[in-house]
């Protein structure tokens, strides 16, 4: 269940329901003959929080007691704007026209987190291409590991399709609204995207020009460097391809 799925918005008791009914299953599934009290399946320390997070409203004030994980062992316990930081992420738009103008220019908000929610997808996508690299890199790739590669890949281009729908988010602004803060951002522009042009080279697009171009001033750029130094996806899939040819002949 995603942190933001739609069964956050259903009734307290339904919600029980679900997680009582997953905690079932994982007990079942670690002791097939069912010698587990209805009321321990699972890890009875995580449902008693778990029911305590769904029946209690001042559940999000819980203390910072431990939990033990499904895997025994102990954890702090987690709240969800711990999890995902979310003070020092909320706390990164700051407009430009709000700091150096004598008011916020309401459309640059948008623009803010619509580019910084590009950035978070681009680093995703980095970490799949990673993942993908590593499991190419392998001398012999079974029908599991090749599955997982299709599966990540599958991911990304998902992924894409979410950045292209996001230009439509952007478009509900009008050219002279954004004309209203352009004058701030002089002279930054989306093509130097540290990460995007990351993904470039990793997908086998090495473009020392752009480099040049765009990086002179951003520090960030050493990562750039780096990259156009090591294997790319391209690299470890053709070698996967001689090595097939090798074997094969």
């Amino acid at each position: 269940m995603s942190l933001m799925s739609p069964h956050l918005f259903l009734s307290p008791n339904y919600r029980r329901s679900l997680v009582e009914t997953f905690y079932r299953k994982q007990a079942l599934r670690n002791n097939p003959f069912g010698l587990v009290s209805p009321l321990t399946f699972g890890t009875q320390t995580i449902w008693r929080g778990m029911s305590a997070g769904i029946n209690d409203p001042d559940a999000e004030n819980c203390p910072k007691t431990s939990i033990t994980s499904t895997n025994g062992n102990q954890t702090p316990c987690m709240l969800y704007g711990e999890y995902l930081q979310l003070d020092q992420l909320l706390n990164c738009v700051k407009p430009a026209s709000e700091i150096y103008g004598n008011e916020l220019v309401h459309d640059e908000h948008l623009f803010i987190i619509t580019h910084q929610a590009y950035e978070l997808w681009f680093k995703q996508i980095i970490f799949e291409l990673d993942s993908v690299k590593n499991l190419f890199s392998s001398e012999a790739i079974d029908e599991n590991r090749m599955l997982r590669i299709t599966s990540r890949l599958n991911r990304i281009v998902v992924i894409l399709k979410v950045l292209v729908d996001q230009i439509a988010i952007l478009e509900t602004m009008a050219p002279l609204d954004f004309m209203e803060f352009r004058n701030y951002l002089s002279p930054a522009s989306g093509f130097q995207s540290v990460q995007f042009r990351v993904i470039e080279n990793m997908l086998g697009v090495k473009n020392m020009k752009s480099l040049n171009n765009y990086y002179v001033c951003i520090a960030s750029h050493q990562q750039f460097l780096r990259i156009q130094h090591i294997y790319t996806v391209l690299d470890v899939i053709y070698k996967q391809h001689l090595l097939k040819e090798k074997s094969e002949g």
